[in-house]
């Protein structure tokens, strides 16, 4: 008889099929059918069981207390397996895991405290737990009934004991990790929460200083290098009345610590006399008896415990090999299970969003934010950003090495909450030999399973995240050429239309591009890029790097970074500037196409009729964009100064067309053609109100290259007057031009 824990039960009803004890397994993505149980379990079926190819899947539903459950029955393809292997998998369905966690809490307490690598949990008989399996009437259908233990394992009191070992041990597992990353996020602020609870509890008191909560998190952490504190909850959150009761926040607890967080306002940081203060939310916190306030303390101590068995405990331990295939339920895919309740918990760890009604003054706060960092930008640099970003969701960054491009990212990125560590912000480095979106979108491996590539990632996360922005920095992104990796990219961005309400794009990835890798197929065929991704390429001009064509300079914002201004103000004093979390809505484009700026069209009309006659000086040299310029640019003014975002302009009317004319059409032009060089000077003269530059054959003079150069100073489009400027001198001197530096 094999080694497994399903068994048969003496129940009388003919519907019965058989029971299964809990284990690791079942509370993580789903559980082993043995061999020997496939005709009581399959008896559901026709056959004597389903006919899956291997690999393949079909759906199960599960009747649970009258609702219904989407899971797979699933014929394994795992490395070593040569006969057929059947799985009940739900990694999807994060809501099943939660109902088996939730009433079947004593034995999962149980297996986290004593799991040890991959080998089963032998749970004692006063904590064993089952489901019972009924067949019903309905094919492909279970009726599942739970039978939890009603004796309790967890036991506050001993645990409280041990617990300066436990925390010691949690610092010791995020040290090693090298950085503060999700599972720091998780466990803060139930951290936070204790340390509160029993300097409240010592010193009766409900307003604490912000240094004895540091204090106390050091206290119990019992590390010297925590000397700094955890991240604060620094959010006043709006709270609903008929949510402020006992039984609401006990309930919220028992599902999710964090909610309670970040949802409902229970720490507030306030600030006295310039001096910081973290207090409990009184009107929250006040509703809360005695005894109400003993539970919450000890349900903490349950979520971390947990947290901290399954993060340390087990995932720290080494990998061990089980005696018998059958009794291994646990290893199969525990990394993907890992990476698929990464989404599901991404949103609940981040502070409540902010939503922007002040534009001008937002746009001055990134400012303040990214110059307190250390870092000098030009104000407009910074507005230039955003209004490209609102306009297009791809912007490439140029200039000479070291002038700031993906640190002004990372900056922006960060004052509005999207960093690192939450995974919000990414620096994808361009390698040379890159020739397709392999590294970026994914590909099939030998064994035919689909590898996602880095962008499709954090795709994946953003779309379970649409309320956040996500920035991804494509550094040097002309180290390999970009038509040969990126041009699938570009060509769904264009590809974008309205649903539902939102602008989405194709997919991006066929269905061919998963073969038989069905989990894959079902994981990310269906994702588009979403309106809360914004790519920013980073390129340097050298002889190491590839030019652009006009597929993507037709696609994006060219913004220079190439003036350095290496004054630096010692006298600066730094300020304490804390980042804001805000809303996707700061960002989103309003606009896909040009009828969405109906309400608008006057002035759009105005900034059309400019960009028809610089169009018409194109065509002379070949080189006139299309309606894809167009519009992007016509995006671009009406939310600097259309009245898009309000009253008061973002950027001047001459001052925003200067930069479009500058980051659109300049980068088109290029070549050792005289038409080119009259292209230029063309454009300038229109810009510069008829300004005249005599030109003898293909040569300028330095006396009139002298009062170009002269004339910039008071020019109204003295962005693009200066480009041109640099782009004519070069032709002059090497017969030869381009926008690039």
């Amino acid at each position: 008889m094999s080694k497994h824990n399903w068994i048969v039960k003496d129940i009388n009803d003919k519907n019965y099929l058989i029971s299964k004890e809990t284990d690791f397994s079942l509370f993580k993505y789903g559980v082993h059918i043995p061999k020997d149980i496939y005709s009581r379990i399959f008896s559901i079926f026709e056959d004597f069981k389903p006919n899956i190819e291997l690999g393949k899947s079909i759906n199960i539903k599960l009747l649970i207390d009258n609702n219904i459950e989407f899971i797979k029955l699933r014929n394994i393809n795992a490395q070593g397996r040569t006969s057929e292997t059947f799985h009940f998998r739900y990694q999807s369905n994060i809501e099943i895991v939660n109902i088996f966690r939730s009433v079947f809490k004593t034995s999962y307490q149980y297996i986290l405290k004593h799991k040890d690598g991959k080998k089963q949990v032998k749970i004692p008989d006063q904590y064993k737990e089952y489901i019972d399996f009924y067949k019903t009437d309905e094919s492909n259908t279970y009726r599942l009934e739970l039978r939890p233990c009603i004796n309790s394992l967890f036991n506050i009191e001993e645990f409280i004991q041990e617990k300066s070992v436990i925390l010691k041990n949690f610092y010791k597992y995020l040290y090693n990790n090298g950085k503060i990353d999700r599972a720091y996020q998780m466990s803060y602020k139930p951290i936070l929460m204790i340390a509160m609870l029993n300097l409240e509890k010592k010193y009766n008191k409900m307003l604490l200083p912000y240094e004895e909560i540091c204090e106390e998190i050091i206290r119990i952490y019992n590390e010297e290098r925590i000397n700094k504190g955890l991240p604060l909850e620094q959010e006043k959150s709006d709270l609903k009345e008929e949510k402020l009761n006992p039984n609401f926040i006990r309930t919220l607890m028992i599902d999710n610590s964090v909610k309670v967080f970040k949802n409902k306002g229970y720490i507030i940081l306030e600030k006295i006399d310039g001096k910081e203060y973290l207090k409990f939310n009184s009107e929250l916190y006040n509703v809360l008896t005695d005894e109400d306030r003993e539970k919450l303390l000890e349900l903490l101590w349950d979520k971390f415990y947990q947290y901290y068995a399954e993060k340390v405990d087990i995932n720290n331990d080494d990998d061990d090999d089980d005696d018998d295939d059958d009794d291994d339920e646990s290893v199969f895919e525990e990394q993907e299970f890992q990476t698929e309740t990464e989404n599901e918990i991404a949103a609940v760890i981040e502070e409540p969003l902010e939503n922007v009604e002040n534009y001008n003054e937002s746009l001055d706060f990134i400012y303040d934010y990214i110059r307190n960092k250390g870092f000098t930008y030009e104000k407009k640099q910074i507005k230039n950003l955003f209004l490209s970003l609102k306009s297009k969701q791809f912007a490439i960054l140029s200039g000479i090495s070291g002038t700031g491009k993906s640190k002004i990212i990372e900056l922006f990125a960060e004052a509005i909450g999207a960093t690192r560590e939450n995974g919000r912000y990414t620096l994808i480095p361009v390698k040379p030999d890159w020739s397709d979106s392999s590294e970026l979108i994914g590909y099939r491996n030998l064994q035919g399973e689909f590898i996602p590539g880095e962008l499709t990632n954090i795709i994946h996360r953003a779309i379970h995240d649409k309320d956040r922005p996500y920035f991804i920095c494509i550094d040097e992104m002309n180290l390999a050429r970009v038509e040969y990796y990126f041009s699938d990219v570009l060509s769904l961005m264009e590809s974008r239309k309205e649903v539902d309400g939102e602008f989405k794009t194709d997919r991006i990835l066929k269905d061919e591009s998963f073969g038989e890798d069905d989990d894959s197929r079902e994981r990310y065929g269906d994702l588009y890029i979403p309106e809360n991704i914004y790519i920013i390429g980073t390129v340097n001009m050298d002889e190491t790097t590839f030019p652009f064509s006009r597929k993507v300079l037709d696609r994006a914002f060219t913004i220079e970074f190439n003036h350095v201004d290496l004054e630096f103000d010692f006298d600066f004093e730094e300020k304490d500037i804390e980042s804001r979390n805000i809303h996707n809505d700061f960002l989103k484009s309003s606009f896909n196409k040009l009828i969405h700026c109906k309400d608008y069209k006057d002035t759009a009309n105005d900034i059309i009729e400019t960009l028809g006659d610089i169009n018409n000086i194109l065509y002379d040299s070949g080189d006139g964009f299309a309606y894809r310029v167009r519009d992007e640019i016509v995006f671009y003014c009406l939310y600097a100064f259309g009245g898009v975002l309000g009253e008061q302009n973002i950027l001047e009317e001459e001052e925003s067309l200067d930069l479009c004319l500058k980051q659109k059409i300049l980068p088109r032009l290029q070549g050792n053609s005289s038409d080119i060089l009259k292209t230029l000077i063309n454009i300038y003269s229109y810009v510069n109100e008829g300004f005249n530059i005599e030109i003898n054959g293909e040569y300028i003079d330095q006396k009139q290259l002298d009062s170009i150069k002269e004339n910039n100073k008071e020019s109204h489009y003295p962005e693009t007057s200066k480009k041109i400027y640099s782009m004519i001198r070069r032709y002059i001197r090497d017969g030869f031009t381009t926008f690039w530096e």
